[in-house]
């Protein structure tokens, strides 16, 4: 699970996994 990933993505501001749906 990259769910470190999925939050520095979500805070960067990039779409995030599909599969997590972050919002």
């Amino acid at each position: 699970m990259d769910v470190e990933l999925v939050l520095r993505k979500d805070t960067i501001g990039l779409p995030s996994l599909p599969a997590v749906g972050g919002t």
